[in-house]
């Protein structure tokens, strides 16, 4: 039992370990420490000479959107699965539950951001805003060659904010939009499978048409504001949900506890104790009630 404990705990620390090498490097590209020059754009290309209006959604309601309501969702609903009489012990329990699925829910997550940004950086597809933000140098450009497409290279930018010219290189997919369709559809899963319509015919539903609600909006203001393409946000729509319907296949768990195999053992050791001694008085009570009859043939 120990052993097994021991091999589990390798396990978690192994799987730690790995986050750690995949997390590092995704952060240090999506603020910019990574510098990659890569793709092209075009001179005569309009689509690129857009104004840079902002962003209506920014990164933090996106971050604060896939934290805090999903945790309360989730706590929420655990909450009213478990039967337990007691306040404290069902409020422990499910902040257990949730904590299981929460921890494999932001794993998930954690994979569809690095594809979202493995693929931005293959594709190198500039923003809408390009233009404006790399600001080029004109003056030492070719746009004459090649059909006006020019390579890119930060050398080209009179812009000094390198990490926003270096991000208007990464327009293709939407990452707005590929995190936010991969929360809503997660979790419209998780609603699926974990909420009955006993209680309320409509909750359900209500709840799947707010998430979708959120990402519509949300994805819509990249076009709005200009920061994507049409197509970069529908690619972004579809790889998240995509991803998100992967993910969550096995979103409810046999166990609710990664060391419940060996408490399990274990319940089964203390099942078999009464068993045992339930079998060991049977027999001793047999061999008493035969020594009863020899003694009284003998008399």
């Amino acid at each position: 039992m120990k052993r097994e404990k021991r091999s589990k705990f390798m396990k978690i620390g192994l799987d730690l370990f790995l986050y750690t090498i995949i997390l590092v490097p995704l952060l240090l590209s999506i603020l910019g420490y990574l510098h990659l020059e890569t793709g092209s754009f075009n001179c005569n290309d309009s689509s690129i000479n857009l104004h840079f209006r902002g962003n209506s959604v920014s990164r933090k309601h996106i971050l604060t959107f896939i934290f805090l309501p999903i945790i309360a969702l989730v706590y929420l609903t655990e909450w009213v699965q478990i039967s337990a009489p007691e306040l404290r012990s069902r409020c422990k329990e499910s902040g257990r539950r949730t904590l299981f699925i929460f921890i494999r829910y932001w794993i998930a997550c954690t994979v569809n951001i690095l594809v979202n940004d493995v693929l931005k950086v293959l594709t190198a597809v500039p923003r809408p805003h390009f233009l404006e933000t790399c600001q080029p140098d004109w003056d030492n450009i070719n746009c004459t060659d090649n059909g006006g497409n020019v390579m890119f290279r930060r050398s080209i930018c009179l812009s000094e904010n390198t990490k926003a010219v270096l991000d208007s290189m990464k327009s293709w997919p939407s990452g707005h939009a590929q995190l936010i369709s991969f929360s809503a559809v997660y979790m419209a899963v998780y609603i699926e499978k974990r909420i009955g319509e006993q209680t309320s015919l409509i909750g359900k539903r209500l709840l799947q048409i707010i998430l979708f609600v959120i990402t519509v909006y949300s994805s819509a203001s990249r076009i709005q504001d200009q920061r994507h393409h049409v197509s970069d946000v529908f690619a972004g729509l579809l790889i998240g949900s995509v991803l998100a319907l992967l993910f969550s296949r096995n979103i409810i768990p046999t166990s609710w506890n990664i060391l419940q195999d060996d408490e399990n053992e274990t319940d089964d050791m203390n099942e078999t104790g009464p068993s045992t001694q339930k079998f060991i008085a049977d027999k001793f009570r047999e061999t008493s009630r035969e020594r009863e009859l020899k003694e009284i043939n003998m008399a």
